[in-house]
């Protein structure tokens, strides 16, 4: 679900952070400050951090159709933050 689906784009960080965890949903972004909200916090929720740096939407789909098995799968086994990069993922348990 997008922030926008929920009349709530606005929201400061600390905000979506808290609906997230909330709702138990994990938060997709590109923002970094979420990256180091879930280092210094954990979870909930869980952090899934796009570092692909200036892409295409076309790019970004294309990456994340080829990752999202191995993201899911980290997800579903707890992992707190997953931080997505052109070459790698990164997983924080």
């Amino acid at each position: 679900m997008h922030l926008f689906d929920l009349d709530s784009i606005k929201l400061p960080d600390k905000q979506v952070w808290t609906l997230a965890a909330t709702r138990q949903e994990t938060i997709i972004t590109k923002d970094s400050d979420f990256y180091e909200r879930s280092l210094l916090l954990g979870k909930p929720p869980q952090v899934v951090l796009l570092a692909l740096g200036n892409c295409s939407n076309d790019g970004l789909l294309s990456h994340l159709d080829l990752s999202w098995g191995n993201i899911q799968s980290e997800l579903t086994a707890g992992a707190r933050l997953i931080v997505v990069r052109s070459t790698r993922l990164e997983i924080f348990a």
